[in-house]
């Protein structure tokens, strides 16, 4: 019993009638065999001896009939066999004592028999006759068992009630990647047990349903009530390591496609319609992100293949040599490499970016650009990353030529400073290139966010907003600065009494517009009332004010330049190696740059994934102990409906796939947040 895993294909119309008299021929004597061995027990003394004894020949019987058969060919007699077999049982475990432990393993594995035969047989060849006899077997077994304190067949019970082996309701929705209740889940599979879950992941690896089977095996770990854990967690490893690597974005993808129906827990803070909306957005997206990201590791892997490196590393150097530059000057033959690869770069992403903006932001409603300003804007960002990035590199690649034995130190030093120079920088000198920046005017909304600010003592000097909406209907906030020195910015399309796009479509008198606006943005008329109003906003505040309160941009800050020195000091170890530089086509020289790229790109891209995850991992967190500062602020009610205003403003999803989103997302998906606020109702 419990030994034979055959595939099912049979259906039950193909049989011989001799053989179905056959079938019912051998019934007929298993059951005589059953009931004489109950009447010798019956004969007896209750003792450890003869109920040893009759739980032998039990097994011997039952296996010299089921153990010469298969689910493949014969599902329904032996479906009829385990219930026959049951109740002969049951009938017997009055003169049967619990002292001999073979009474309870063959319960065991009369249950987990029966288990394995209604997972191998589809249940749409069980007629339904065969199913209500079935379960009215079990229910007469187990409420006879139950007087001596037997179990084992409550959830054979449940499933013969069910109708199936995947009929739970629970068990559906888990395997679907729907919202579940993780009490609802535990309660269920604690009520299966152990032995029925292993037989279920089991099952589902060898179908090939190796994503279902890894949603099974984690919450099967995460159940309270079982105590090997450790299996269903080495089970669930295995499995993971069975994925394709991008089968967690497959994954998602079918979440996308299959939830057409917003689910119950969401009906309250979502219609039908911006559920069906959020699902079209994030199904183009993903298909984008698939798409895209195929082209990219193409590209790679044929630049890597084909010696695009060294050859392009060749072509810098007959630039540089025209210019009467010789190999000697390799800063500035690597700054050359850096300017043609960055143009490559750029070229190759162009048409990726404009149908992402044009096609897909610009289906869904969020794309305010002309073609001219998208053109312009992306110049402009070139050439201003050239001018970052080409003086950075030559005092980074000098430092490193002339730094000794501890050239790493040094590197990591000058790389700390240029980042926290750009961050001081960024948003009073590079972000207006792009976007104005406006003080946000006196008033109501303004006078409470320095009332905030100072109740934390956030040392908050000025607050902007920035004019978004002329690029995309997307909204955010952040703040900036060090020391005393603290802005705060909001996006227009994040103030619902700001936002161009709320007052397009109101009757305005007339305005001379300015030429940058009138011609490189687009005036499209909202019907819906988009951002938040002011006390949601100072909710939202709240929440990044939380991050500085609790020193997360610190922390991060700290993380990221201990990861930073780590790298240069491997570097140091590594860019000595000639047979790295051989490995991609660099025979005759050792270039830093190449050696730069090489290592940090190609030679910690395993650890860099790794360091993503456990990034990710701690963003999230980070996300929640914010949600918790700014309820402990009291502003629950307020940031709750502020993030379903914001999800619905910009489209999200609230369905996702786990894997996926414990792989993908800084930020915890709606529900998780919402939950965390103390599910605070809002009408």
């Amino acid at each position: 019993m419990a030994e034979n895993n055959v595939e099912p294909e049979h259906e039950w119309s193909d049989w011989a009638l001799d053989t179905a008299e056959d079938t019912l021929v051998a019934m007929e004597n298993l059951l005589a065999t059953l009931r004489a061995f109950e009447d010798v027990l019956r004969q007896q003394e209750i003792s450890v001896a003869s109920s040893t004894e009759y739980c032998d020949n039990f097994c011997q019987a039952l296996m010299h009939y089921a153990g010469s058969r298969n689910s493949m060919e014969h599902g329904l007699p032996l479906l009829e066999v385990y219930c026959l077999s049951i109740n002969c049982f049951a009938s017997a475990r009055s003169h049967l004592t619990a002292e001999s432990d073979r009474v309870a393993l063959v319960l065991k594995r009369l249950a987990l028999s029966c288990f394995e035969l209604l997972l191998s047989v589809p249940e749409n060849e069980i007629p339904y006759e065969a199913w209500v006899q079935f379960h009215h077997s079990v229910q007469i077994a187990h409420d006879t068992l139950l007087q001596y304190g037997s179990t084992d067949l409550q959830a054979l019970l449940q499933i013969t009630g069910e109708g199936g082996a995947w009929s739970n309701p629970v068990l559906t929705s888990l395997l679907t990647g729907q919202l579940t209740n993780p009490e609802e889940v535990n309660a269920y599979i604690s009520l299966e047990g152990e032995g029925f879950m292993e037989m279920r992941v089991k099952h589902l690896e060898k179908m090939g349903e190796i994503a279902k089977a890894v949603v099974l095996a984690k919450a099967c770990t995460e159940c309270s009530t079982f105590s090997n854990q450790a299996t269903f967690r080495q089970t669930y490893v295995s499995l993971l390591c069975h994925l394709l690597p991008n089968e967690e974005a497959i994954m998602e993808r079918r979440i996308y496609r299959t939830t057409t129906h917003v689910p119950q827990e969401l009906g309250k803070i979502m219609d039908s319609e911006t559920f069906e909306k959020s699902r079209l957005y994030q199904l183009d997206k993903s298909n984008f992100s698939f798409w895209s990201g195929l082209y990219s590791e193409t590209e790679g892997t044929l630049i890597l293949l084909l010696g695009g490196i060294p050859f392009l590393w060749a072509v810098a150097g007959s630039v540089t040599a025209r210019f009467g530059f010789g190999p000697e000057y390799e800063i500035t033959q690597s700054l050359v490499f850096l300017t043609l690869a960055t143009l490559f770069s750029a070229i190759t992403g162009l048409p990726w970016s404009l149908y992402n903006t044009f096609v897909i932001e610009e289906k869904h409603g969020f794309n305010q650009q002309t073609l001219g300003f998208f053109l312009k804007d992306a110049v402009k960002k070139f050439a201003v990353t050239q001018c970052i990035l080409l003086p950075v590199t030559s005092l980074l690649l000098y430092i490193i030529k002339i730094g000794g034995d501890y050239f790493f130190i040094y590197a990591w030093l000058f790389t700390l400073v240029v980042s926290l120079v750009l961050v001081t920088i960024y948003a009073d000198y590079i972000a207006p290139l792009f976007d104005k920046f406006t003080p946000l005017p006196d008033g109501e909304l303004k006078t409470d966010i320095e009332a905030m600010a100072k109740s934390i003592s956030f040392p908050l000097t000025k607050i902007y907003v920035v004019e978004g909406s002329k690029r995309s209907s997307h909204s955010n906030a952040y703040f900036y600065g060090f020391f005393k020195n603290k802005r705060i910015v909001l996006f227009d399309t994040l103030l619902e009494d700001y936002s161009p796009l709320n007052k397009a479509g109101e009757s305005q008198p007339e305005q001379p517009e300015s030429d940058e606006t009138s011609s490189e943005s687009k005036a499209k008329p909202k019907n819906k009332k988009q951002g938040c109003n002011n006390p949601e906003i100072l909710a939202v505040l709240g929440h990044e004010l939380g991050h500085w309160k609790l020193g997360h941009t610190v922390k991060n800050i700290v993380i990221s330049q201990m990861n930073s020195f780590l790298c240069f000091s491997l570097f140091a170890v590594l860019i000595g190696r000639k047979e790295l530089f051989v490995a991609f086509g660099f025979d005759d020289s050792q270039p830093t740059l190449i050696g730069l790229m090489i290592i940090f790109q190609f030679i910690f891209s395993p650890y860099n994934e790794v360091l993503s995850f456990c990034l990710t991992v701690l963003s999230r967190r980070f996300e929640f102990q914010a949600d918790a500062f700014a309820r402990g602020m009291g502003k629950a009610s307020e940031l709750y409906s502020a993030l379903i205003k914001l999800n619905k403003d910009n489209l999200g999803f609230p369905v996702a796939d786990w894997l996926f989103s414990m792989w993908h997302y800084s930020h915890p998906p709606l529900l998780e947040r919402l939950r965390a606020l103390g599910n605070t109702k809002q009408d």
